[in-house]
């Protein structure tokens, strides 16, 4: 959980998460490890649903895994990126 933190807030930015991250102790292999943590915590904090920027988490995150299975990291980063970007405006339009 500590990839949200205060609230369950989203950081401000991917790099914001990526500066935060990478000084903890616990850091996994890198900062695209710890940004597939971040996704599955906003997942586990959005319910799938038809709303469009929860659609876009949802998508993003598969593509990630696929691409995460098949050792391609870098595409995995890039559809990790979306999903968070996405993950975190429908967080903050909850609110």
């Amino acid at each position: 959980m500590s990839a949200i933190r205060g609230g369950f807030q989203p950081f401000p930015s991917l790099g914001a998460a990526i500066a935060d991250l990478e000084a903890l102790p616990h850091m996994m292999d890198g900062p695209v490890d710890e940004l597939r943590l971040i996704v599955q915590q906003l997942q586990a904090g959005l319910p799938e649903s038809s709303e469009p920027l929860v659609r876009v988490l949802y998508t993003q995150a598969r593509l990630a895994e696929e691409a995460w299975v098949n050792g391609e990291r870098r595409l995995a980063a890039k559809h990790l990126s979306k999903a968070y970007h996405a993950g975190s405006r429908a967080w903050r339009d909850r609110a």
